[in-house]
């Protein structure tokens, strides 16, 4: 790194079940490709290490580089609704806005007919095109973020493409089965739980959050079928009534201590 000049990043661990240190792991291996692939040529050249050689070969494929880039893409927003759930106060209303980004954006710049991809894919396609415009024969090769003389792969290309437009379709329908646009009024009125949110005078608390409790009675305490699978009330309407007044008290004192 301190040879090529670029950013003194440690690589993190990737964790399996979180999208944050996935996207983590993929932006670090993306800044630092060029001293990655500079350090594992020197392992295997110097047999230093027995699985550089692999790594390196791994590395310096235009493959790699493609799904490098484009995963990056994807992850980091992906990371982005894991960031907003993860927030002290979740404000249900910003999440669905994320969420609802989040599909937009990958229905557009993903999809499998009219591919366009991250500007970061978009640069490496403009270095790609515009190193090997004049090559008539002969291998394709072009530099790019400091690596030198990758040899293009069409077809390699072209997989990484309908590998990842795939993936954002499942993403896309996973979030819609997840998040379904019906229930968008239901998810903002979670946000009646959010001590940001909750008034700061007695006043104004009588009214508060009452026709948002109503929502969530009317969807939590029916029975739900999704799929053909049914899903039992979770709440009793009735008895939620009649905790809310007692809950919403609550609220406030939190929220008068924490302003204290």
């Amino acid at each position: 790194q301190s040879e090529l000049k670029v950013a003194k990043l440690r690589l993190v661990r990737v964790v399996a079940t979180r999208w944050l240190s996935r996207a983590a792991a993929v932006v670090r291996v993306w800044k630092v490709i060029s001293a990655l692939v500079l350090e594992f040529h020197a392992d295997s050249r110097d047999r230093s290490n027995e699985t550089a050689t692999t790594l390196y070969q791994a590395l310096f494929s235009y493959k790699f580089i493609c799904a490098l880039t484009l995963f990056m893409g994807v992850l980091s927003t992906l990371a982005q609704i894991s960031t907003a759930f993860q927030r002290d106060h979740v404000v249900y209303r910003d999440v669905r806005m994320i969420i609802d980004a989040a599909k937009q954006s990958f229905r557009a710049i993903y999809n499998k007919e009219t591919f366009v991809g991250t500007p970061e894919w978009m640069e490496l396609i403009e270095a790609k095109e515009t190193a090997t415009a004049m090559m008539t024969d002969g291998p394709r090769l072009f530099e790019w973020r400091g690596v030198q003389k990758i040899l293009v792969d069409e077809t390699a290309e072209a997989a990484v493409k309908a590998g990842i437009a795939d993936f954002a379709e499942k993403v896309v329908t996973a979030l819609g089965e997840r998040f379904p646009e019906n229930t968008g009024s239901v998810m903002e009125a979670l946000d009646v739980f959010n001590l940001d949110l909750v008034p700061k005078t007695r006043e104004k608390l009588v009214e508060y959050g009452n026709s948002d409790i109503e929502r969530l009675c009317a969807y939590y305490g029916a029975s739900q079928t999704v799929k053909g699978k049914l899903f039992r009330r979770r709440v009793d309407p009735a008895l939620v009534r009649v905790q809310w007044p007692l809950l919403r008290e609550r609220l406030f004192d939190l929220k008068a201590k924490m302003d204290e």
